[in-house]
């Protein structure tokens, strides 16, 4: 019933405990190699798609920077795709290789970040909307009773538990994991993989189904209501920073060939403790802003840069690899 990070394991758990029950011949024990090619096969496709692409996409010079989104989509169904042919987790592979290419800097990011956020919105949309029309609420009544067990359990025993162990040797306090266990919200995750059974003909899946949404509804609702009640209780509020500057202009007109696009300064970088001014890099490359503790800063030739600035600069992509290697660790 969780959600998250986690989610190409639950969707693999899935498929391998629908398999096994549709599949009479098969025992749990021939689940394992196909836990393990499922995982290697995907882990190690989504981590060299990640830096492939993102090697490709520095070297693309296409004229049309809507492109570059499209390009974008390609490069995802492609991976899927290529995983599940060859026996992989197309899931796991594609979410590490979103992993790899957002912890990296790479050319028309931005653009790419802010067209696949919307692309997300309206997916979820369309999801819930596909969903709406898998369910019936007078289906939900006869399940109220072991839907309200299994919600119970979970929000007061499954989760509290679960993020106790995984947080044994963390810095928070006994509030604060509390406090995580309580936000571990169930959303559409779940209700997607219960459709599976449904596909797959599974017997009784329809109850399944109707248990799962009627455990998400649950958990949204009490969990998600009572955040700010808890977090009172609980004492784990903290004040949020007001901004110390305006926040960065959305749309910036930019040439047909050049790119805005953001560079973090990584600890042990060259750049670091350096001016602008002295930084090597081209003429034509321009330093918009830096943004710093949460503000905006219009920099100066004498600015020093420091270890986490984030630097928006203005280039063509045929220096984006020069530039690139002034931000990263040397290491």
């Amino acid at each position: 019933f969780e959600s998250g990070s986690n989610d190409p394991m639950a969707v693999l758990l899935t498929i391998g405990l629908t398999g096994l029950i549709t599949n009479g011949n098969q025992s749990i024990v021939d689940l394992i190699p196909f836990f393990l090619i499922q995982m290697i096969v995907g882990i190690a496709l989504g981590l060299l798609s990640g830096h492939f692409f993102i090697r490709l996409i520095n070297r693309l010079n296409l004229k049309i920077e809507g492109l570059y989104t499209v390009f974008s989509i390609a490069i995802v169904i492609l991976i899927f795709g290529l995983t599940n042919t060859l026996q992989g987790n197309g899931f796991l592979a594609v979410y590490l290789a979103g992993l790899v290419m957002g912890n990296k800097n790479f050319i028309h990011k931005r653009t790419l970040r802010k067209f696949h956020d919307g692309l997300a919105w309206l997916m979820q949309i369309v999801m819930f909307l596909a969903l709406g029309l898998l369910v019936f609420p007078s289906e939900l009544i006869p399940v109220t009773g072991v839907g309200l067990l299994i919600s119970i359990f979970l929000i007061l025993v499954a989760r509290p538990v679960s993020v106790m162990v995984c947080l044994i040797k963390t810095e928070f306090s006994f509030p604060e994991k509390l406090m995580i266990s309580w936000v571990g919200l169930r959303g559409a995750v779940p209700i997607i993989l219960a459709t599976f059974p449904l596909l797959a003909g599974v017997a009784n899946a329809s109850i399944i189904f109707n248990i799962v949404f009627f455990v998400v509804l649950t958990s949204s609702l009490v969990q998600g209501s009572s955040l700010t009640l808890v977090s009172k209780w609980l004492k784990v509020q903290r004040p949020l920073s007001p901004k110390q500057a305006r926040t960065l202009p959305q749309d910036i007109e930019l040439t047909s060939d050049g790119a805005l696009t953001i560079f973090e300064v990584h600890k042990g970088a060259n750049a670091c403790g350096q001016k602008i001014m002295d930084l090597d890099i081209p003429e034509e490359v321009l330093v918009v802003l830096v943004e710093r503790d949460n503000a905006y800063i219009i920099p100066r030739g004498d600015m020093a840069i420091r270890d986490g600035d984030r630097l928006h600069i203005l280039l063509y992509p045929d220096m984006f690899t020069k530039v690139s290697k002034i931000f990263s660790r040397t290491d």
